[in-house]
């Protein structure tokens, strides 16, 4: 995938190369593309097709092919596209591109797209199951800009005022493929890894933010550490450790988590953001859920690590169950969630409890009947319920969970918010 970025005119080209293997016999493909975009060309295994024979009125991009695929017949679909993609009002809640500005004017961009969808900057397979097995991104954009995104560097080229940086993931969730653009700086280690191998780290950070970055990074290993002993090894340490600071919230993009907390520390004495976003890395994007009803357990498997962390760094009274507590009395349901989706925030809960508040989108995401697409007004149930692993995180995870009971009970009682969870 080639992306070129004009921050000036807010607006994006790219030429996306998918190769995909038709599970049965095929007489068509079907992507999924922001019909924002005019798509210039689409092209399949190097043969340019006809107009007439695609279409994308509606967001989904339905391709005839030549000729039917045989079942196990691998297809290499290239599409050409442009445009001025979809704007997020309020990220990362509400997803899309995020064209912001440094406090010195310098353009400042990112993209959070959890909830609307990979297709609202590539054409991809919108469905949790989707995982491409490798992303090569290259990412142009004026220079001096820089580009960090997913897994592992493999080079920069400029030219013309241009430059464009070369990226390659194995296995991303859809969503959690990033832009973010901007003149960072960059703070690099390794972490020794409590499994004896050593994994690059690296904070992309913006100038005039040198103190902070610092402070933060110093507390990668530590924070890392905390998971490796209690869910398990670092899932992507092949690729890299990586944090980039974002104009929004924070993201669980894989290997390139977001953050936007200002370098806020909680109660306890650390970001309690950057912890639930690393937790992500492994419930998220090494356990992933296989249906959009259970985007909750992402959000409810990370919100427990922050109590978990507390009594990792403090012990149990002090910290951990004060902090269950402060969750649990954090959920404030100002109307009753029968069914459907409801309309406004503030009326299913108190949007001021902060990071930890991602656990109570779980609770609502737990009432809704499915995601809608915003494009066609349909809902989506076309895959089993449950989780599915691409590690031993699964396992690892109910030796944690009989380990630590407090999700479900606090001090003996009952949690009050009568949510189990069961593996």
């Amino acid at each position: 995938m080639s992306l070129r970025v004009d921050p000036e005119h807010e607006t994006i080209d790219g030429k996306a190369k998918l190769v995909v293997q038709a599970r049965e016999p095929l007489q068509s493909v079907s992507l999924d593309l922001d019909r924002n975009f005019k798509i210039h060309s689409v092209a399949v295994d190097g043969t340019m097709l006809p107009a007439n024979v695609w279409s994308n009125p509606d967001g989904r991009l339905r391709i005839s092919l030549p000729q039917t695929a045989a079942a196990g017949t691998q297809i290499e679909v290239t599409v050409e596209y442009g445009g001025k993609p979809h704007v997020a009002k309020r990220a990362p809640w509400d997803g899309g591109f995020v064209w912001a500005r440094t406090e010195d004017g310098q353009p400042w961009i990112g993209t959070a797209v959890e909830g609307e969808g990979c297709d609202l900057f590539w054409p991809c397979i919108d469905h949790p199951t989707a995982e491409p097995q490798t992303v090569d991104l290259r990412i142009s954009v004026p220079m001096p800009l820089v580009a960090p995104s997913n897994g592992v560097l493999l080079g920069v080229e400029e030219a013309d005022g241009w430059r464009t940086y070369h990226w390659r993931t194995h296995n991303p969730n859809t969503y959690a493929i990033a832009l973010n653009i901007a003149p960072y700086k960059v703070l690099e280690g390794d972490y020794a890894s409590r499994y004896g191998n050593s994994i690059p780290m690296y904070f992309w950070y913006l100038p005039g933010h040198e103190d902070e970055a610092a402070e933060l990074f110093a507390e990668f290993p530590r924070m890392v550490d905390f998971f490796e002993q209690r869910i398990g090894p670092y899932p992507f340490a092949d690729e890299k450790i990586g944090v980039v600071e974002t104009p929004y919230k924070g993201m669980e993009h894989q290997t390139i988590n977001a953050y936007g907390n200002h370098y806020v520390k909680d109660a306890n004495g650390y970001d309690d953001l950057l912890q639930h976003e690393f937790a992500h890395e492994w419930f998220g994007n090494q356990l992933t859920n296989a249906d959009w009803d259970d985007m909750w357990l992402h959000e409810g498997f990370g919100s427990y690590m922050q109590p978990l962390y507390a009594q990792y760094l403090y012990g149990d009274m002090a910290s951990y169950y004060a902090a269950l507590h402060r969750q649990r009395f954090g959920i404030i349901n100002r109307a009753p969630v029968v069914s459907g989706t409801p309309q406004h925030e503030e009326d299913v809960y108190n949007e001021e409890r902060g990071p930890g508040g991602d656990l109570r989108q779980g609770l609502i995401g737990a009432a809704q009947p499915a995601r809608a697409d915003r494009r066609r007004g349909v809902l989506r149930r076309d895959s089993p319920a449950g989780l599915r692993s691409s590690g031993s995180g699964a396992r690892q995870l109910r030796v944690a969970l009989r380990q630590h009971r407090g999700l479900r009970e606090c001090r003996g009682r009952r949690h009050r918010s009568g949510l189990s969870l069961v593996l």
